[in-house]
């Protein structure tokens, strides 16, 4: 931790304390500010010291050649508000940030720019310059996502910064490689593949996007051997049909048991093909019977596994007919697709035809349809690996939150397949398998330079060098540093769950022997306004970055992190697009070319999302109440050598006794909610308090203190604004430093906030419970009561100048026991709690007067535990005019009703029209008879 420097170049003086703008400005703040962090090395951890724990996140490691979006800046949000948490409250605390390779997306990125400027592709180049070109693209491209999360505010350990490629990394991928391969755990083998033909590789389930496509469901007749029946098998690709080895149908399907065990004749291919039982066919699917083509489909190469049907591959890894599919050999699958149907129509072996709408994987790289293909390539034999990852979840040893994420996890090891772990690239990390000039096969960690020896051509799956990230950023193989490790959480999102974060437990217990973080927090997927999930190719993406540009840095953490709660799919409300629609908005992105809505619409960019404009909000409140309170700072305070202090609790009045207490409640509560991964409710709490308690009440109630010049009030209110920052740095960092930093402190207090401590036991008066103090519960009242005037004053409708006579009888004899309100044994209010009530209401009198006097006649009125409150209209109403005004907004509401009745009463409308229609018409009934029995009690209450 660095040496606390001089802190009077923070300090502000008297004389340009009132040089703080009116409207919060975040972007000279957020520039100055994390300059200042970074360069001060407030981010690099102390040693932890013997029997502590230290708190640690290494970083889902990003693409290095991505940007961020909104899934990512909920993440770092997440990470950086945990990290700056454990920070203030004394902890060893270290993040490792990072980036990923990203085999297949950096490659494609690459080839397309090399096509677009030169018009070559990597096999023009060559393979050492290829990857020489790719290495410059990384050096130019890879840093921008890194910069973005700075622009975030996130206070990573930047001088610890991984890639998964660099040397140290690497060494760490080839040995794992050495180890299972030396143990028989990686094989070699023919198995099928997804495949993308657009970026002639191998890829993982996560490369792969799903897409709804409108397409047809053909239905073949297929003839029986010896018969002149017909088995009719439905498929959504005519083209593979021509590899087709076999027909299943279930075994208790009465309609084809007596076939099961012959065979059909494949149409256009002449080939004898057996119909097979297995359950897993669906009975009520179509048919009832499938066409099974081991070689071009997942399920069916299970089926045809457990049937030993022969596997005939028809599609190349060109995406074009192959020499198996005889006369169609050459042709796209597109083409195959047209000419199969064609011809199948010309033998009348085509039952129908049906739209079909149905989802498609397509290579999330390139956009190109994914292919299953039986292929030649490495893999990881995963059972006996999964079993320990399994058994560590069983056992709690790393927890899920939420704790179904868990259960999402164990499916997948229960039923685990073993891992495709090699890709047809260039860049990654090179397979170390050697080949030699008479067969021979070798895995080396060093290049084999001897002639007639070559290098395996594939590279590793990313996903095999990242399922080493928590361990390997911190020295393995070489020297791992134990202090640090296992992590203290991951936080992910819900897709990766199986690819990565069981992968990483799979790792870490392998090699290290320890599990690799103790909690895993999966964090919501975030939506757009129609509840799909957002996607830079439909234009439905937002920018983070225009966020942070439009809003701050600190209102886009905040608004994200109140966004963070239980639920696993949140929705980011875009006004815009939810006034013009869903179809409209897809129709505007066709027509632009996938290009999103502006930010600005309508030049009302603030308008569009009013989760980041409430946040904005919220900080530019935080700015103004903090600008009032500095602005009444005397020199005294400024002068004093321990800066600001708490005062005495017995000398605070009950409203100063309770934002004390207020302000240790809120801590304890964002502390228990951090603690367990809460982050919403940890905001909302913040909010309440920042706003409501300390803004709209005590700064409220301060005001008064301030122009009677009690200066302890205004040290009240400096001390609390300050705790107020420190519970406000995690989620805003950068306000919270800026108002921080002008606050008066001690000459040794530390340079920084973000290095400052929490809220220390006093200040949280964590021995006092907040809903059982007195003062607490006193003002608690005082609020109810202000809070009744004031709606009787909007029910009036007075106009702000005029002032009313306010008159509340005490129903409880213990008037002075029960809320230590009033003055012994009378029925007045303390003269200063008076005072403040009138200001506060606006108020030109308040009567307190015992329960047996009259009640006013002509007044509104409302009760309260104890209390009957009345407000005299008498003198600040026209009553005839208010009496008539109101017969006659009755009158209205009465023939409203008698519409609703009459509609409701009708059976042909009950009866015919939807449920919600009928729904809406009876609450239309329940809120016009409860204004009615409104306007009678304002009735009453006049005459």
């Amino acid at each position: 931790m660095p040496e606390p420097r001089d802190q009077s170049q923070n300090v502000p003086s008297p004389d340009n304390q009132f040089s703080m703008p009116t409207a919060f400005d975040p972007h000279p703040v957020e520039a100055k500010w994390y300059a200042i962090w970074q360069e001060a090395g407030y981010f690099q951890p102390r040693a932890p010291r013997e029997g502590e724990t230290p708190f640690v996140i290494a970083i889902p490691p990003p693409n290095v050649t991505g940007v961020l979006h909104l899934g990512h800046a909920l993440q770092h949000s997440i990470h950086d508000c945990l990290l700056r948490y454990h920070r203030m409250k004394g902890e060893p605390t270290l993040c490792v940030p990072g980036t990923d390779h990203a085999s297949i997306g950096t490659q494609v990125k690459v080839e397309q720019h090399l096509f677009a400027t030169e018009g070559k592709t990597r096999h023009d180049l060559g393979r050492e310059e290829f990857l020489r070109r790719s290495w410059e693209w990384k050096d130019k491209y890879g840093r921008t996502i890194i910069e973005q999360m700075k622009s975030l505010g996130c206070s990573y350990d930047w001088s610890r910064e991984r890639f998964t490629m660099d040397g140290g990394y690497s060494r760490a991928v080839l040995t794992v490689f050495k180890e299972w391969f030396d143990k028989g755990l990686i094989y070699r083998g023919l198995r099928l593949v997804n495949w993308s033909p657009g970026a002639h590789s191998t890829v993982s389930d996560l490369e792969i996007e799903f897409r709804d496509v409108q397409s047809h469901l053909w239905h073949f007749k297929y003839p029986v051997k010896d018969s002149d029946r017909f088995i009719i098998v439905a498929t959504t690709r005519p083209e593979t049909m021509l590899g087709d080895t076999g027909v299943a149908v279930h075994p208790d399907d009465e309609r084809y048991r007596d076939l099961i065990g012959q065979s059909v004749i494949l149409p256009l291919m002449n080939r004898e093909i057996p119909i097979v039982a297995d359950h897993f066919v669906d009975k009520e699917f179509g048919t009832g019977a499938v066409k099974v083509t081991p070689a071009h489909d997942p399920n069916d190469y299970e089926i045809g596994q457990r049937h030993g049907l022969p596997m005939i591959s028809v599609i190349g890894f060109d995406a074009k007919m192959t020499e198996a599919a005889g006369a169609y050999a050459g042709l796209s699958r597109e083409e195959a697709r047209l000419s199969v149907v064609r011809d199948l129509q010309a033998q009348n072996l085509v039952e129908k035809i049906e739209p079909y709408s149905h989802s498609v994987g397509h290579c999330s790289r390139t956009g190109v349809v994914i292919e299953p293909l039986l292929s030649e390539q490495w893999f990881v034999a995963m059972k006996d690996l999964a079993r320990p990852v399994a058994d560590a979840i069983r056992m709690n040893r790393v927890h899920y939150h939420p704790a179904r994420a868990a259960e999402t996890s164990l499916v997948w090891l229960d039923n685990i397949r073993d891992w495709c772990i090699s890709r047809q690239l260039w860049w990654g990390h090179r397979i170390p398998i050697y080949y030699g000039p008479h067969g021979e096969i070798k895995c080396s960690l060093e290049p084999i330079t001897e002639p007639g020896w070559t290098q395996d051509e594939d590279v590793l799956d990313t996903w095999f060098s990242s399922a080493l990230w928590p361990f390997a950023v911190l020295g393995w193989p070489d020297n791992l540093e134990r202090e640090w490790y296992p992590t203290s959480v991951l936080i992910t999102g819900r897709d990766i769950l199986n690819l990565w974060v069981s992968r990483m437990i799979l790792t870490s217990l392998h090699f290290v022997d320890d599990i690799p973080f103790y909690d895993v927090l999966v964090h919501p997927t975030v939506q757009d306004v129609f509840g799909l999930r957002m996607s830079k190719s439909l234009g439905t993406g937002i920018d983070p970055m225009a966020l942070i540009e439009t809003y701050g840095a600190d209102a886009t953490r905040f608004g994200l992190l109140q966004l963070a709660g239980g639920a696993q799919d949140v929705r980011f409300v875009d006004q815009a697009e939810a006034a013009l629609g869903e179809e409209a908005v897809r129709r505007w992105v066709k027509e632009q070319n996938g290009k999103p809505l502006p930010l600005t619409w309508d030049g009302k960019p603030t308008e569009r999302y009013p989760q980041m404009q409430s946040a904005r909000n919220f900080a530019n409140k935080i700015w103004n109440a903090s600008r009032f309170v500095l602005s009444n700072v005397p020199e005294e305070i400024w002068n004093k050598p321990n800066g600001a202090q708490w005062p005495d609790w017995d000398s605070l009045d009950i409203v100063g006794q309770w934002i004390w207490t207020s302000l240790g409640t809120t801590t304890v509560q964002v502390e228990l909610l951090l603690d367990s991964y809460k982050f919403g409710e940890a905001a909302t709490e913040l909010y309440k308090f920042i706003w409501g308690d300390f803004c709209d009440w005590f700064i409220e109630w301060a005001k008064l203190k301030f122009r009677e010049g009690e200066t302890q009030y205004v040290e009240l209110a400096v001390c609390v604004l300050e705790g107020a920052m420190r519970l406000l740095h995690p989620f805003m960092p950068f306000l919270s430093e800026e108002i921080w930093q002008k606050l008066p402190k001690t000459a040794n207090a530390p340079t920084s906030l973000s290095i400052a401590g929490w809220l220390t036991q006093d200040a949280r008066v964590s021995a006092r419970n907040y809903m059982n103090d007195p003062s607490t519960a006193d003002f608690l009242y005082i609020q109810d009561i202000i809070r009744t005037i004031r709606s009787l004053r909007a029910e009036a409708k007075l106009a702000h100048s005029q002032k009313p006579v306010i008159v509340m009888f005490m129903l409880d004899e213990q008037k002075e026991g029960r809320f230590g309100l009033w003055e012994e044994e009378t029925f007045h209010i303390h003269p200063k709690l008076k005072q403040n009530l009138l200001q506060f209401v606006n108020l030109a009198d308040l009567q307190v007067m015992p329960i047996d006097a009259p009640r006013p006649q002509n007044a509104l009125s409302a009760s309260l535990p104890g209390v009957e409150i009345y407000l005299p209209l008498e003198g600040l109403i026209d009553v005839p005019r208010e009496t008539a005004r109101l017969q006659k907004e009755l009158d209205e509401r009465s023939a409203d009703l008698q519409r609703v009745e009459a509609k409701l009463s009708n059976p042909q409308f009950t009866d015919k029209a939807p449920s919600a229609v009928v729904a809406k018409e009876e609450a239309k009934r329940a809120e016009i008879t409860a204004a009615m029995e409104k306007l009678r009690e304002r009735l009453a209450a006049l005459n």
